[in-house]
């Protein structure tokens, strides 16, 4: 039997797993030499948004949930620095830039949601 997962049912998290799988096609493209630099800087930023929002939504109602949160935005924040970089260097095109900040404003609006609806439970 399926154990149920709380962050499963949250608005942000298909967008979030969405996310990863675009982040990691688009950066499945970049020049061999980047490989090892902004691409693995990405899919390991990119990544940990999900992991941190799953975190702090474990049904547990810990103390360090709005922490996990806000360190969530923050990887959010910085895979959209490295995004933009990667438009700077010519990795990714500046349509491409924009649709993926736009992604990244949506999800960061889902997340600030869930840090004022959590906040209210606690």
């Amino acid at each position: 039997m399926k154990m149920a997962r709380s962050y499963e049912s949250l608005p942000v998290w298909e967008m979030l797993l969405d996310y990863v799988k675009i982040i990691y096609t688009i950066t499945s493209t970049f020049p061999p030499e980047e490989k090892e630099g902004l691409a693995r800087k990405l899919r390991t930023k990119v990544t940990e948004i999900p992991v941190l929002v799953a975190g702090a939504t474990n049904g547990r109602g810990h103390e360090g949930s709005g922490t996990m949160l806000t360190n969530a935005s923050a990887a959010l924040m910085e895979t959209d620095t490295l995004l933009l970089l990667c438009a700077h260097l010519g990795l990714l095109s500046t349509k491409e830039y924009e649709n993926l900040q736009e992604e990244i404003d949506t999800i960061g609006g889902q997340i600030r949601a869930l840090a004022s609806r959590m906040s209210k439970k606690a």
